[in-house]
């Protein structure tokens, strides 16, 4: 008779490993970014074209502000505070879609409705943020925070745990509890970063100029954490920045007319344009005139993203924050003029 012996815990065999110089090359990289970065522009464009005419309503600059306040007293992390603000965002973009898919033709016109809702909305703002907040925590850590600490951190708010829970069980119900589980604006930031580091060019006349400056090394770690740092202060202050990009794209102030919302919108839903122009301004914050060029010559390799958009969207962003761009070299102004 024969045995076979059995190992049930066998060490597998050791794949030898390329080294550094062989294994991991620019083209290597590249085709590892660029599968990657498929389905993040696939739900970008998606995002674009469902872009809802209300987003004013939804991109709510006091609620960002508070959920980004209960997280730093709660020392949450930034993925934390992000799905939040995206699973309110979801939450309040669904809940308007069902509420013009109810209402009449002549409803719609007049307004009338779609106000009552808004209100209902503004008056419950605040445990439907919080139960996000819940709902986030539970989503991006393994521990996760219960309505007991959150009131009693907050007992300012004057809530009671159970109020929090009920609009906890209402959102992610109405989401089907569909809520993702990394928030897409880091993750286009990380995926820009990973971009601006594989310098590539291409045969496009702009990244043909780029190629005979002096390029600036930066850290990437350093690039993704001031990119992360002025996300925060794009987010508080939404209205503010994007008026700003009205005003260069346009020439114009923006019109409050419902026309004009809907076309804005598609730039409001554009996370690529805000995560590449964040990377962007953030070279230009740490790397001056030297960093920026090469990045967006970088970025439109990959990101269908034009170059004065990028350019433009940054340097709105960097004057926000009173830290306006330096004067750039004269390719990067051709290309945006």
């Amino acid at each position: 008779m024969v045995t076979t012996n059995i190992h049930a815990f066998l060490t597998p065999p050791l794949t030898p490993f390329k080294s550094y110089s062989s294994m991991w090359t620019q083209q290597e990289m590249r085709k590892q970014v660029e599968d990657a970065l498929k389905s993040l522009l696939a739900k970008n464009k998606q995002e674009i074209e469902a872009a809802h005419s209300c987003l004013d309503i939804v991109y709510n600059d006091k609620i960002t502000e508070l959920i980004f306040s209960v997280a730093k007293t709660l020392s949450l992390s930034s993925e934390i505070k992000y799905q939040a603000v995206e699973i309110y965002q979801s939450f309040i973009s669904s809940y308007l879609d069902s509420c013009v898919a109810s209402c009449s033709k002549e409803d719609l016109s007049t307004d009338k409705v779609l106000k009552q809702k808004a209100r209902k909305i503004k008056e419950e703002a605040t445990p439907k943020a919080l139960a996000c907040v819940l709902i986030a925590s539970k989503l991006t850590s393994n521990k996760s925070l219960f309505t007991t600490t959150m009131v009693s951190s907050l007992s300012w708010l004057k809530l009671h745990p159970r109020d929090i829970c009920k609009h906890e069980i209402q959102i992610l119900k109405h989401l089907e509890f569909r809520c993702c589980k990394i928030s897409p604006v880091l993750e286009y930031i990380g995926a820009a970063v990973s971009i601006a580091g594989l310098w590539h060019g291409s045969s496009e006349p702009f990244t043909n100029k780029v190629k005979g400056l002096n390029m600036k090394c930066l850290s990437a770690e350093c690039v993704q954490e001031t990119a992360v740092e002025l996300s925060d202060f794009v987010y508080l202050n939404r209205e503010q920045v994007y008026e700003k990009l009205c005003c260069s794209l346009t020439g114009q102030t923006p019109r409050r007319t419902s026309q004009f919302q809907a076309m804005f919108a598609r730039v409001l839903a554009d996370r690529m344009l805000l995560a590449g122009s964040l990377v962007v301004a953030a070279a230009g914050i740490l790397g001056g005139t030297a960093a920026v060029a090469p990045v967006i010559a970088s970025l439109c390799v990959l990101i269908p993203v034009a170059p004065k958009d990028l350019f433009i969207f940054a340097t709105c962003i960097l004057e926000s924050v009173h830290c306006p761009l330096p004067a750039l070299c004269d390719l990067v102004q051709d290309e945006s003029s």
